[in-house]
Formats: C-alpha cells, sequence, structure tokens
C-alpha cells in the first residue's frame, strides 16, 4: 500500500467537500491518496482481507502520516478503475464515492 499527495484540483471531490478554489489552496495538505493497493493473495483465497487491509490502513494513517509528516490528514482519497475492478473493498472499508474522472 503507498500514500501520497491528494490530486491538486478534483471538481467532484472539491464540490463533495465545499471548497472554493482558496479554500482547497489552504487545506490540500490535508488530503492523502491511496495511490497503490495490491495484495498477493488468489481471489476468494481469504476473504475480506482486501477490507481488512484497507481499514486497518486508514486507523493507523493518521498516526503515522502525524509522526512522519508533523500533521494529521482528514481525508484520504483514491481512484479505481470500474473497468477492471468493481472497488468492493473500498465499499466494505466504508468509503464514499464521490465522483468519476
Amino acid at each position: 500500500m503507498a500514500w501520497g499527495p491528494a490530486c491538486y484540483a478534483l471538481q467532484d471531490r472539491d464540490r463533495w467537500v465545499g471548497w472554493d478554489a482558496t479554500r482547497r489552496v489552504e487545506r490540500l495538505s490535508l488530503v492523502v491518496q491511496n495511490r497503490r493497493f495490491l495484495l498477493l493473495t488468489k481471489r476468494g483465497e481469504e476473504p475480506n482481507f482486501a477490507s481488512q487491509v484497507l481499514a486497518a490502513a486508514v486507523r493507523t494513517l493518521p498516526g503515522h502520516w502525524q509522526e512522519r509528516f508533523g500533521y494529521r490528514p482528514l481525508l484520504a482519497e483514491t481512484f479505481n478503475d470500474p473497468e477492471a475492478y468493481q472497488g468492493t473493498c473500498y465499499k466494505a472499508s466504508a468509503w464514499e464515492p464521490v465522483g468519476t474522472s
């Protein structure tokens, strides 16, 4: 799993959060992006494993980010290719879809 800075401008995210351009510049660092998520298990071999890993990562992320960068993120974002994946583990971990890009 790899985390990094958020995308600079996403219309759907910015609308969902309620940001205008000025507020986005001020607070964008409070958003982190899940850039990579890879499990090396066979599909169906360990039921619910992906959502459990994702939920655990999101729980520990703020503390790790605080330790490394000196502040706690308030929001995490990610992208999913709907033609290749259904995003089931994100749905099961209570992530909310806010748009497409």
